[in-house]
């Protein structure tokens, strides 16, 4: 299993934004997790152009969430972000028993992840409102 800096990044700057009563500019986002502010932007940017964020102009500029923390899950965020915490690779070679029972382990493996991810949402990380790593 893989966590990308990425996904971390935009977990926390997520979480961050569920608690603001306003838009949040991606340089405080920076400074409050010790980033580049271009690196953490282009998160935001990211985020922004799947729908998780809104970008808003004018004296209280910054970003916001696009809809209720509580809509968005981690999974959306993976799945926004094009990042997967379990990344298979297929076998080289001609396909065997073991290989094949491989697979479906996999398979199963990434099946049970994308499920735990869609059961914790943004607020969850946030606030504490569901029980994360918690079965």
């Amino acid at each position: 299993m893989y966590v990308s800096a990425r996904l971390d990044y935009a977990l926390r700057a997520l979480a961050a934004l569920a608690t603001e009563d306003g838009p949040v500019t991606a340089a405080l986002l920076a400074e409050r997790q010790g980033a580049s502010v271009s690196y953490i932007a282009a998160i935001l940017h990211e985020l922004r152009r799947e729908g998780i964020l809104v970008n808003v102009r004018g004296r209280r500029a910054g970003y916001r969430l696009a809809r209720p923390a509580t809509e968005i899950s981690v999974a959306d965020v993976v799945s926004a972000l094009r990042v997967w915490p379990v990344d298979i690779h297929g076998a080289n070679g001609a396909p065997d028993e073991i290989g094949e029972r491989l697979a479906l382990l996999w398979e199963r493996v990434g099946s049970a992840t994308v499920e735990v991810l869609a059961s914790v949402s943004v607020a969850g990380l946030a606030l504490g409102a569901e029980r994360v790593g918690v079965p």
